[in-house]
């Protein structure tokens, strides 16, 4: 999947199919059935029903069985942006409410899933172009970061993608590349009055700015054109420690080091408490891009390594991809400070006070880990709306993400209480000790963390506001397209916030 891809001229052949007339917000809305037999009539090979292998397939690749909990009407699985185009045409005339999903990784129930009406099913849409030189790639939205590495690991070049393989996040090579987004230089999207555009740095250029936190408001987009960079081969190490004094110095001493150093492209490392009720680890991430091997974080003798020197596909699928179950009852919280290690390890002891009187429950499992924002990284967003927000404290940061797993849906309740809990205790603890950031990462936050009321300034809010009410003046997306994060209605208004804050 292309988790963060999940995020994003009316054909004359379907055109006439549409209603001319311009439904208003408050209209009655058409049976979700409807709509899905409407576009069915039209594009029969693409909409899927119940009792069908491709919905069942879809069903049940979302990562978080929360979504799977959910039930759509149908699925519609276009395989290209005219199917999109004429699929939403329809959903507007009908005022049929709809989701998107790619690879499905959100963790919250409804964020790409929906019970009363469609989903897009964009596994159709997964053709990757390479240029005649290399040095660019055209990616479908529902192609997966394992199909893309392996398409592009013949010509000795990688993007700026996920390192996880069917998932989102950011790359080995953010440090100098940014967000995925940020190596983006040209998307096609679909509006919702049914016009398939590119925007990009010459053709809507503040939509192309806009894209770069689009959430579900501006367009559904369809392909992402990215720069590629030199990638011949890559070194991976992926290994869990018991937590010991000695483990727990050396592996944050390592990662402190790590999160100044706005000189080395080619590393990347990651810190993970990972908490059970057999045991607690230590989990140590490291990639070094330029292929050569760097000595591990500690001396301690770890419980279980991979270790891989192989193309981006191969590190990632063989060494990286252990670090994250396939499918999981979840709940997540984020939160972005200044570089603190110490905070780190107290919210670890934290998450065990938080947790305790429900840590016997079935496959509990509590990550809290820690990932770079240094200063050369957040630079690299200087073209995307999150640089000013980003840039504001002036220091690098550490990104953290609670990422709490579990077994029976009994314990939905418990757990996302607790994983509310914990995160505003951390918040809390942060800001107390001056190393609170506005900051939230999309792909991690979860759906009652106020994305546009954070990550933003004031400023670029208005203007992004600004922006989806000139490709969206009818406020289509924000009425029908259900899941995602939603800009606030009105200029001006800010996000919901938190009084501690």
């Amino acid at each position: 999947m292309l988790s963060f891809i999940s995020w994003m001229l009316i054909a004359s052949a379907v055109s006439c199919e549409v209603s001319e007339r311009e439904p208003t917000p408050g209209d009655d809305p058409t049976s979700p059935q409807e709509c899905c037999k409407t576009i069915q009539l039209k594009l029969p090979s693409i909409v899927h029903f119940p009792d069908s292998e491709e919905y069942q397939e879809r069903h049940t690749t979302y990562y978080s069985l929360q979504q799977q909990e959910l039930f759509p009407a149908c699925t519609v699985k276009p395989t290209s942006a005219k199917d999109v185009s004429f699929a939403l045409q329809i959903a507007e005339a009908g005022q049929c409410r709809f989701a998107v999903a790619s690879g499905g990784h959100m963790a919250w129930k409804g964020s790409s899933n929906i019970q009363n009406g469609f989903v897009f099913d964009f596994r159709g849409l997964d053709g990757i172009e390479i240029s005649s030189t290399a040095q660019t790639a055209k990616l479908g939205t529902g192609s997966t970061w394992a199909r893309v590495y392996k398409t592009l690991a013949p010509f000795d070049v990688t993007v700026a993608g996920a390192r996880i393989n069917n998932v989102g996040g950011f790359a080995f090579k953010s440090q100098v590349l940014g967000f995925g987004a940020d190596s983006v230089y040209n998307y096609e999207v679909v509006l919702s009055n049914g016009s398939i555009i590119d925007a990009n740095k010459g053709s809507h250029s503040d939509l192309f700015w806009a894209l770069k936190l689009a959430g579900t408001n501006y367009g559904i987009v369809t392909r992402f054109d990215m720069h590629t960079y030199p990638s011949p081969a890559i070194w991976g190490f992926l290994a869990l420690y018991p937590v010991t004094e000695q483990s727990v110095l050396e592996v944050f001493a390592d990662y402190e080091t790590y999160s100044h150093d706005n000189n080395n492209p080619n590393v990347f490392q990651s810190a993970v408490f990972v908490k059970t009720a057999a045991q607690d680890a230590l989990m140590s991430v490291m990639v070094n891009t330029d292929g050569m091997a760097i000595d591990p974080p500690t001396k301690v003798q770890p419980l279980q390594t991979a270790e891989e020197i192989g193309s981006t596909h191969d590190v990632v699928n063989d060494v990286i991809a252990g670090a994250l179950n396939d499918s999981a009852r979840a709940a997540w919280y984020t939160l972005t400070t200044k570089v603190n290690t110490q905070f780190i390890l107290d919210i670890y002891k934290k998450a065990g006070e938080v947790f305790q009187p429900i840590m016997d429950r079935d496959g509990l499992s509590i990550a809290v880990s820690a990932q770079a924002f240094q200063k050369s990284f957040i630079d690299a967003t200087r073209g995307s709306p999150v640089f000013n927000s980003m840039n504001g404290p002036g220091e690098d940061l550490t990104l953290t993400l609670l990422m709490i797993t579990w077994t029976n849906r009994a314990d939905d309740e418990a757990m996302k209480e607790a994983t509310n809990k914990l995160g505003r205790l951390a918040e809390d603890e942060a800001h107390k000790r001056g190393i609170l950031t506005a900051f939230l990462y999309p792909n991690y936050a979860n759906g009652e963390q106020d994305i546009y009321g954070r990550s933003v300034t004031p400023g670029d809010l208005a203007k992004l506001q600004q922006i989806r009410n000139v490709y969206d003046p009818k406020g289509t997306f924000q009425q029908l397209w259900k899941g995602g994060y939603k800009i606030p209605e009105k200029p001006g208004q800010r996000g919901r916030e938190r009084d501690e804050l």
